[in-house]
């Protein structure tokens, strides 16, 4: 079956679609790593490069003539191949990447440091139910419960309305969290 591309507004995906009564299962789209022409490195093209030009089978700088090497090397991994072919570790690795970003709904840092492994504090945490749980579902309050107003009498013996603000549980409970933690 031929791919159609199908665009959805908001971040949910539907299982699946019916189009022409035929039911699709509905996948997200993932990226090809961008590459630059230039300098051969990946995350950008080569209209946003500004590093120098370089040979796609040395890896040294943009020769005039053909290149001579006996052997390529790419500039990514250093092994011997060029620096465009997709069994590159590197270009496999940017796939990866790509493919956690389309299906968690994540930045490319995040997804990065998903697919090595590795833990920093400098990247937002996974969105998950652990880390970011469903808030619980309270009434509305109107604007009376909200802000408390009480009658006093002023220093002539006169009512007057003085506002008194409100607190929520949520800044109370706030509070004592961030009092908690330092």
């Amino acid at each position: 079956m031929d791919s159609v591309m199908l665009t959805f507004e908001g971040q949910a995906l539907r299982e699946e679609i019916k189009v022409f009564f035929v039911k699709s299962r509905v996948e997200p789209y993932i990226s090809k790593p961008m590459q630059c022409y230039d300098c051969f490195r990946f995350g950008y093209t080569k209209k946003r490069c500004t590093k120098k030009e370089l040979c796609i089978m040395c890896g040294e700088e943009r020769h005039e003539e053909l290149c001579k090497a006996a052997t390529p090397k790419c500039v990514n991994c250093g092994k011997a191949h060029k620096s465009t072919d997709y069994q590159c570790e590197v270009y496999q690795l940017q796939v990866k990447i790509n493919i956690v970003m389309a299906y968690d709904k994540i930045a490319f840092l995040e997804a990065k440091r998903l697919v090595l492994g590795a833990s920093s504090n400098a990247t937002a945490p996974v969105r998950s139910k652990e880390n970011f749980p469903t808030l619980e579902h309270k009434e509305k309050q109107s604007m009376s419960q909200i802000v408390k107003s009480s009658t006093v009498k002023d220093n002539k013996g006169l009512n007057t309305r003085k506002v008194v603000s409100y607190k929520s549980d949520i800044s109370e409970n706030m509070n004592e969290e961030i009092q908690k933690t330092y």
